[in-house]
């Protein structure tokens, strides 16, 4: 049990991991009351015009020290009771794996056997993604056995232990990542609170976590994560995550395509480009970047276009669209999420109702005081916090 008496606190550490920014998050939790975030620290990691891993990883470790830092040196109380890191693509490779028994007699579900079928499916998965990352098993690290959904004899059975049945479907996520990630992520954090629990999550698990409540699972929803340097759909039916895809383009190939057009530095085009998300530009500017970040949103459309139609073509694709990460506050990305291009696969054959948030959107969840309740920049890793206070107390 998280809380031992009603006023307990407890002090977790929440990080997210992208392509293109880190962030930290120290939070305090007293039973019955609102989460307080009481320290946050986002760093934009080094713009690279050509990412590699071993370049991205050094920075985003470099970055997790420089927020222990920043927290131990504004707090000198910091301890830490839980941890969580969240991993977004690609630092991690999940798959949904549904596992199937039928037998000719009447058997008993109980926890022995649902857990054999778990390792026999993440033992499947992982020696496929051995073969599809020419890596070896032991290089391997196994983050997530999430069952989303059982049936019973074709019904769903949210209890499904001690029952009785011929047929039992298991719907299971699974993730895994590098296991030089996992475990330098274990001793970074680790080698600062010994003694804390820590767990290390993917982000479509984390978010699925929160949108369930928000949108109707059974119904559905797909969420866009447009990232740095990739853009991650995740997409959910029937309470289940389905399926996750990614494609190479993100914010940073807008900033690219932005600095290349106007001959400056990417970090002022980055500037330039926030700016204008927040409509802090002159009109006369805004206009003038207007088209060059249409001539990239039109790129990414493209990507976007094929890998909504590759699901599509397969059966109908909910409503509901979900924009978040640094890039969904960009206008121009949001109009072309609503096209009517992609109405066909949706279905009620209309266009997408897309649904982006804002920090203002958790005021009623989370008391955090000075984060810009206006900066979408933020509304993904506040979402990723609330996914892990719900953890922590698991």
């Amino acid at each position: 049990m998280f809380f031992k008496n009603s006023k307990e606190s407890k002090k977790i550490l929440v990080i997210d991991i992208g392509t293109s920014s880190i962030n930290g998050f120290y939070i305090e939790i007293i039973s019955g009351k609102k989460p307080r975030i009481l320290k946050t620290l986002h760093r934009d990691l080094e713009f690279l015009n050509d990412p590699n891993f071993q370049t991205m990883w050094g920075n985003i470790k470099s970055g997790i020290l420089e927020i222990f830092t920043f927290f131990k040196k504004n707090d000198a109380k910091f301890h830490v009771d839980f941890a969580e890191v969240i991993l977004s693509s690609p630092w991690y490779l999940s798959q949904t794996r549904m596992v199937r028994v039928k037998r000719d007699y009447i058997f008993t579900v109980n926890e022995g056997l649902v857990d054999d079928l778990i390792e026999e499916e993440t033992a499947a998965f992982l020696k496929k993604s051995v073969s599809h990352l020419k890596m070896e098993v032991r290089e391997l690290a196994v983050l997530e056995k999430y069952v989303m959904k059982v049936f019973l004899n074709g019904y769903p059975a949210p209890q499904p232990f001690g029952k009785k049945a011929q047929e039992l479907v298991l719907c299971l996520y699974v993730s895994i990542c590098r296991n030089e990630i996992a475990r330098e992520l274990g001793d970074l954090v680790r080698h600062q609170f010994p003694r804390t629990r820590l767990i290390i999550n993917s982000s479509p698990a984390a978010l699925f976590q929160i949108f369930r409540r928000k949108f109707d699972p059974e119904e559905g929803f797909i969420i866009a994560d447009i990232g740095g340097e990739i853009t991650e759909i995740t997409f959910v039916s029937g309470q289940v995550i389905e399926e996750v895809a990614t494609f190479p383009r993100g914010g940073n190939f807008i900033v690219r395509r932005l600095a290349s057009g106007l001959g400056i530095p990417v970090n002022d085009a980055l500037t330039l480009l926030k700016s204008r998300t927040k409509g802090a530009l002159k009109e006369e500017l805004s206009e003038k970047i207007k088209g060059l970040i249409e001539g990239a949103s039109k790129e990414w459309y493209k990507f976007f276009y094929e890998t909504i139609s590759d699901i599509g073509n397969e059966k109908p694709l909910p409503q509901s669209l979900i924009l978040i990460g640094g890039a969904a506050g960009i206008d121009i990305l949001k109009l072309s999420s609503q096209s009517e291009d992609l109405s066909k696969f949706t279905i009620l054959g209309r266009s997408f109702t897309t649904q982006t948030y804002l920090p203002e959107n958790f005021e009623s969840e989370l008391d955090y005081a000075g984060i810009d309740r206006k900066d979408p920049q933020m509304s993904l890793p506040l979402l990723l916090v609330l996914s892990s206070l719900e953890n922590a107390k698991k």
